[in-house]
């Protein structure tokens, strides 16, 4: 575990709330939410509210959701928040978040806690995807898939308030093929969007291989998209 990230669930979420010297060790807090178990989400919002006072980010992913939920997400409307399918998927997402700012090679575009925080900070809802490609024009492609795995349901690239990208790459890969994939963001989101994005280098890895990890934030339209890969509105 990230020494700067701690995972808070029904199984300790009281502890934090009655010993609030715990999170002076942490920088984000991300809550999960199974809504087959928990009922109540007031104990983690009060929490989120006391790691806001810190300085510390909080983060909801909320697994076992369905339509009956939605009176669960409305009280996440001013916190930041992703909705995982099934707990495989939450551990998925948390590896993700966790490594955007732990892997470190030679030569590496490093992300740190400050850029991931400052991706996650904006409330509303967020998406996640991740795709990988070894072969011609990777990047690009690893890219437009990771955007598709990141089901962004409704909504288009240009309702995000805040993007990251990660790549995993081989120490030759052209940095050029992953600025010309990273035009897809800069073209089809609003110009104040914040985008952020880096790089880590691997050896061992194929010299055409393009590992993509995307984080979606900030979403407020409710726009309807025919795709996901229909990025302008």
């Amino acid at each position: 575990m990230f020494k700067k990230i701690v995972q808070i669930d029904f199984t300790n979420v009281t502890s934090y709330c009655m010993n609030q010297r715990l999170l002076n060790a942490y920088e984000i807090l991300i809550f999960k939410i199974d809504l087959s178990i928990d009922k109540d989400l007031e104990e983690y919002l009060l929490l989120a509210k006391i790691a806001k006072q810190k300085e510390i980010l909080p983060l909801f992913v909320v697994i076992n959701g369905s339509k009956s939920s939605a009176k669960e997400l409305e009280k996440l409307q001013n916190e930041s928040y992703f909705e995982a399918a099934n707990d495989a998927q939450f551990k998925t997402l948390y590896k993700e978040i966790v490594g955007t700012v732990t892997a470190r090679g030679e030569g590496d575009i490093n992300l740190d806690i400050a850029d991931l925080k400052t991706i996650l900070a904006h409330n509303g809802p967020a998406f996640f995807g991740t795709a990988q490609k070894c072969t011609y024009n990777a990047a690009h492609i690893s890219v437009e898939e990771a955007i598709k795995n990141a089901t962004i349901k409704n909504h288009l690239l240009s309702d995000m308030q805040g993007i990251m990208v990660y790549f995993s790459i081989h120490p030759d890969y052209e940095i050029m093929q992953l600025s010309h994939a990273m035009e897809i963001f800069y073209e089809h989101t609003h110009y104040d969007a914040e985008i952020i994005w880096g790089t880590t280098t691997n050896s061992s890895l194929g010299k055409e291989y393009v590992k993509a990890v995307i984080i979606l934030t900030g979403c407020k339209s409710q726009s309807i998209a025919i795709n996901n890969l229909k990025y302008k509105t």
